[in-house]
Protein backbone atom coordinates (compact mmCIF):
# COMPACT_ATOMS: atom_id res chain seq x y z
CA UNK A 1 0.00 0.00 0.00
CA UNK A 2 2.16 2.81 1.27
CA UNK A 3 1.86 6.49 1.00
CA UNK A 4 2.41 9.19 -1.10
CA UNK A 5 5.16 11.33 -0.81
CA UNK A 6 3.30 14.97 0.11
CA UNK A 7 1.44 13.33 2.78
CA UNK A 8 3.40 14.11 5.84
CA UNK A 9 0.63 14.00 8.48
CA UNK A 10 1.24 12.99 11.87
CA UNK A 11 -0.89 9.46 10.85
CA UNK A 12 2.41 8.59 8.33
CA UNK A 13 5.05 10.54 10.43
CA UNK A 14 4.33 9.90 14.13
CA UNK A 15 5.88 6.86 14.74
CA UNK A 16 5.76 4.54 17.67
CA UNK A 17 9.12 3.61 18.87
CA UNK A 18 8.94 0.95 21.31
CA UNK A 19 12.36 -0.41 23.17
CA UNK A 20 13.06 -3.27 25.45
CA UNK A 21 16.05 -3.12 27.39
CA UNK A 22 17.75 -6.92 28.26
CA UNK A 23 17.74 -5.86 31.97
CA UNK A 24 14.40 -4.45 32.17
CA UNK A 25 15.42 -1.02 32.62
CA UNK A 26 13.02 1.48 31.72
CA UNK A 27 10.08 -1.00 31.54
CA UNK A 28 7.13 0.90 31.51
CA UNK A 29 8.14 4.44 30.93
CA UNK A 30 7.74 6.74 28.21
CA UNK A 31 9.06 9.94 26.45
CA UNK A 32 8.41 12.62 24.34
CA UNK A 33 11.72 13.42 23.06
CA UNK A 34 12.18 13.82 19.25
CA UNK A 35 14.43 11.12 18.22
CA UNK A 36 15.39 9.68 14.72
CA UNK A 37 15.63 5.80 13.38
CA UNK A 38 18.80 6.61 12.91
CA UNK A 39 19.34 6.81 16.71
CA UNK A 40 18.03 2.74 16.77
CA UNK A 41 22.04 1.83 15.21
CA UNK A 42 23.54 4.43 17.77
CA UNK A 43 21.79 2.67 20.51
CA UNK A 44 22.90 -0.93 19.28
CA UNK A 45 26.40 0.44 18.98
CA UNK A 46 26.66 1.73 22.48
CA UNK A 47 25.01 -0.98 23.89
CA UNK A 48 27.53 -3.00 22.71
CA UNK A 49 30.59 -0.92 23.38
CA UNK A 50 31.50 -0.28 20.30
CA UNK A 51 32.31 2.59 18.15
CA UNK A 52 31.58 2.31 13.97
CA UNK A 53 34.68 3.18 11.63
CA UNK A 54 33.75 6.08 10.11
CA UNK A 55 31.19 7.47 13.17
CA UNK A 56 27.52 6.99 13.07
CA UNK A 57 24.56 9.16 12.63
CA UNK A 58 22.46 9.57 14.91
CA UNK A 59 22.81 9.53 19.04
CA UNK A 60 21.97 6.13 21.40
CA UNK A 61 19.07 6.32 23.32
CA UNK A 62 20.31 4.61 25.99
CA UNK A 63 20.17 7.19 28.56
CA UNK A 64 15.96 7.50 28.18
CA UNK A 65 15.88 3.66 28.53
CA UNK A 66 18.27 3.60 31.77
CA UNK A 67 17.31 7.30 33.02
CA UNK A 68 20.86 8.39 33.18
CA UNK A 69 22.16 11.46 31.62
CA UNK A 70 23.75 11.86 28.39
CA UNK A 71 20.87 12.31 25.66
CA UNK A 72 20.90 15.71 23.92
CA UNK A 73 16.99 17.08 23.17
CA UNK A 74 16.48 18.11 20.05
CA UNK A 75 14.20 20.95 19.08
CA UNK A 76 13.00 19.99 16.05
CA UNK A 77 13.12 17.02 13.50
CA UNK A 78 13.57 17.22 9.82
CA UNK A 79 12.80 14.66 7.16
CA UNK A 80 13.09 13.92 3.07
CA UNK A 81 10.29 11.64 1.59
CA UNK A 82 10.60 11.53 -2.35
CA UNK A 83 10.77 15.47 -3.57
CA UNK A 84 8.80 16.74 -0.03
CA UNK A 85 10.40 17.58 3.22
CA UNK A 86 8.72 18.15 6.62
CA UNK A 87 9.44 19.80 9.91
CA UNK A 88 8.39 19.50 13.56
CA UNK A 89 8.73 21.32 16.66
CA UNK A 90 7.04 21.77 20.03
CA UNK A 91 4.65 24.18 18.53
CA UNK A 92 4.96 23.65 14.30
CA UNK A 93 4.20 20.91 11.67
CA UNK A 94 5.33 22.07 8.39
CA UNK A 95 5.85 20.03 5.07
CA UNK A 96 5.99 20.99 1.46
CA UNK A 97 7.76 20.33 -1.86
CA UNK A 98 11.11 20.46 -1.82
CA UNK A 99 11.03 23.82 -3.90
CA UNK A 100 8.80 25.09 -0.53
CA UNK A 101 6.15 26.42 -2.81
CA UNK A 102 3.44 24.11 -1.85
CA UNK A 103 3.63 25.04 2.46
CA UNK A 104 1.19 23.30 4.88
CA UNK A 105 1.92 24.90 8.22
CA UNK A 106 -0.26 23.66 11.39
CA UNK A 107 -0.34 25.55 14.65
CA UNK A 108 0.23 22.01 16.82
CA UNK A 109 -0.34 24.07 20.07
CA UNK A 110 -4.41 24.75 18.72
CA UNK A 111 -4.15 22.19 16.19
CA UNK A 112 -2.60 18.90 16.73
CA UNK A 113 -4.65 17.31 14.48
CA UNK A 114 -3.59 19.36 11.59
CA UNK A 115 -6.44 19.79 10.01
CA UNK A 116 -6.20 23.64 8.98
CA UNK A 117 -3.52 24.85 7.16
CA UNK A 118 -2.18 27.85 8.31
CA UNK A 119 0.61 28.37 5.48
CA UNK A 120 -1.20 32.06 3.92
CA UNK A 121 -0.42 33.64 7.67
CA UNK A 122 2.75 32.02 9.27
CA UNK A 123 5.66 33.19 7.33
CA UNK A 124 7.82 33.52 10.13
CA UNK A 125 6.93 29.41 10.91
CA UNK A 126 7.60 28.52 7.03
CA UNK A 127 11.19 30.77 7.06
CA UNK A 128 12.30 28.89 10.49
CA UNK A 129 11.29 25.62 8.95
CA UNK A 130 12.99 26.08 5.22
CA UNK A 131 16.22 26.93 6.85
CA UNK A 132 16.21 24.14 9.47
CA UNK A 133 15.53 21.81 7.21
CA UNK A 134 18.26 23.50 4.88
CA UNK A 135 20.86 23.56 7.33
CA UNK A 136 20.30 20.00 8.00
CA UNK A 137 20.78 19.21 4.08
CA UNK A 138 23.78 21.23 3.73
CA UNK A 139 22.23 23.79 2.16
CA UNK A 140 20.30 22.60 -0.87
CA UNK A 141 18.14 19.67 -1.87
CA UNK A 142 17.87 17.55 -4.81
CA UNK A 143 14.68 17.83 -6.93
CA UNK A 144 14.30 14.49 -8.44
CA UNK A 145 12.40 13.80 -11.75
CA UNK A 146 11.55 11.07 -13.28
CA UNK A 147 12.55 10.19 -17.07
CA UNK A 148 10.87 7.86 -19.39
CA UNK A 149 13.56 5.61 -19.57
CA UNK A 150 14.46 2.62 -16.92
CA UNK A 151 17.73 0.73 -15.95
CA UNK A 152 18.56 -2.94 -17.18
CA UNK A 153 16.19 -4.31 -14.29
CA UNK A 154 13.39 -2.14 -15.39
CA UNK A 155 13.59 0.35 -12.27
CA UNK A 156 12.90 3.95 -13.20
CA UNK A 157 15.39 6.46 -13.37
CA UNK A 158 15.61 9.68 -12.28
CA UNK A 159 17.88 12.79 -12.64
CA UNK A 160 18.15 15.41 -10.12
CA UNK A 161 18.62 19.33 -9.85
CA UNK A 162 20.10 21.02 -7.07
CA UNK A 163 17.59 23.58 -5.56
Amino acid sequence: MGKPADYMYPGTMCIPLLVRHPAGAGAGTTSDEFVYTTDVPATVSAAGDTTPVGGIDGQSLLPLIEGTRGFASRDYLTCRYGNSVWYKDHRTWFFSDVDFETPHVFDLEIDPSCRHNIASRASDRIEEAKNRILDDADGSLLNYTRMATTDALGRPEFSDSRQ
